[in-house]
């Protein structure tokens, strides 16, 4: 009997990629887009349009961030229990290896947005509730923690396409070359869309 898993494997990773890009997609989009458009509002629109688009948006952010960490845990388990039907003893190669890194990388900003950002977006919803309005040091603290996400999201993903561009040849230089390659890319991403805004 043969343990064939690759249809499946194959359809949950998919699925994984596809929650993944929904989930950064969406907070990219929130982050450079919505929120400046939110904060150009005043009084009564700005309170409206934060409830509608930022809180949905990050309702979206958090279902599909915890889609993709669930789906990927689903992807390693099928392979490791074809491994282990196998009878096999496969240490982990460079690309695994690559994926490990991403993978942190990527828990990293989903405990972020679920524990922090989230928290922190819902501090500012109280203040529109309450009638009081949320205070510059709010907005700033979301901000700030959205950053963080922002500028990791580069390196995870270029540490995902070392995995599959470079996995024999992982070494740990490689590694670092991943991280300092996308904050660069993201902090390039960040001035250009901070000074389009401000023409805009």
């Amino acid at each position: 009997m043969q343990f064939d898993t690759t249809f499946t494997t194959a359809l949950i990773r998919w699925g994984h990629i596809l929650a993944g890009i929904i989930w950064l997609g969406f907070f990219l989009f929130l982050h450079f887009v919505v929120r400046p458009y939110v904060l150009c509002l005043k009084g009564e629109a700005q309170a409206e349009g934060y409830r509608r688009l930022i809180g949905r948006g990050l309702r979206w952010c958090r279902g599909a961030g915890i889609t993709t960490f669930l789906l990927g845990i689903g992807v390693l388990g099928h392979l490791w229990a074809k491994q282990a039907y196998s009878g096999a003893s496969v240490p982990l190669n460079g690309r695994g290896r690559f994926i490990m890194w991403g993978m942190t990388l990527a828990v990293a900003m989903l405990v972020n947005l679920l524990f922090l950002v989230s928290k922190a977006q819902n501090g500012i919803l109280n203040a529109f509730a309450s009638g009081l309005g949320p205070s510059d040091q709010q907005f700033a603290r979301v901000r700030r923690l959205s950053l963080v996400n922002v500028y990791l999201t580069g390196p995870m993903l270029y540490l995902m396409i070392f995995a599959n561009n470079f996995g024999p040849l992982f070494h740990y230089g490689h590694v670092g070359i991943g991280v300092v390659l996308g904050l660069a890319t993201m902090h390039i991403i960040v001035i250009l869309a901070e000074r389009g805004a401000r023409v805009g």
